[in-house]
């Protein structure tokens, strides 16, 4: 899926793109990757075909999906709420986000604080196909907030800032993250070749420094990454 900076239409494919590359190189394998629609990834990648997988997943989204999750991570990330600028808030506690109508995208794995609510009922939400998506609604007064990953936002937000589309407003990240840093795998199906690959990327992934992987990716590309959902 397209998930800058990690994974998408961007400079080598994203730093889950280059940390299973580098892992899969170690085994003799290259990767091959498609870039497509989140759902549509997640269908063609459990049909057992030849795709072996998807990536970027949380383990709620690999169990969602029936898939098998690889035992090492590919990366790490942290959601927090993306807030309008001439309107911050505060919360404290997830009772205190239930006055807010807040943005998703459809199909994600949201965290717990915010997918808690959602299985309660107590959460008004308000569903985008994609993050660019979500967060040109929150621009637009749609709605109160919007799920963004912190190192995303921080990629997107100088291009998302600069708009000057009329009724368009400037947006920062409110300073409160949605819970602790959670780690990103690939899911892959079960078929024969979906365990091979598993296998081969969990042997490939041991001695590696993923999180100094994904520094040095960003520190390369992230001028560049820029969305094209």
């Amino acid at each position: 899926m397209n998930w800058p900076p990690f994974s998408g239409y961007i400079p080598e494919g994203g730093s889950t793109a280059k940390v299973i590359a580098t892992a899969f190189s170690t085994q003799n394998i290259t990767l091959q990757s498609l870039t497509m629609p989140w759902k549509r990834a997640i269908s063609l990648a459990m049909e057992g075909g030849r795709v072996a997988g998807f990536y970027p997943s949380s383990p709620a989204e690999c169990a969602g999906a029936g898939g098998q999750l690889s035992t090492l991570s590919i990366g790490r990330y942290q959601f927090a709420l993306a807030q309008l600028e001439k309107r911050p808030f505060t919360w404290e506690q997830p009772d205190d986000l239930t006055r807010l109508r807040i943005g998703i995208v459809d199909g994600y794995d949201n965290g717990p604080v915010i997918d808690g609510l959602r299985r309660q009922g107590r959460l008004i939400t308000d569903a985008a196909q994609n993050d660019l998506l979500n967060l040109r609604k929150l621009q637009a007064g749609r709605i109160d907030a919007a799920v963004v990953e912190i190192t995303q936002f921080a990629v997107l937000e100088p291009m998302l800032n600069r708009t000057t589309l009329t009724g368009m407003s400037q947006l920062s990240l409110n300073p409160r993250p949605l819970g602790p840093p959670a780690l990103l795998h690939v899911c892959f199906n079960h078929s024969p070749a979906g365990q091979a690959a598993r296998q081969a990327l969990d042997q490939g992934l041991v001695g590696l420094d993923v999180l100094a992987l994904q520094a040095a990716y960003l520190a390369r590309h992230a001028p560049e990454v820029h969305p094209i959902n």
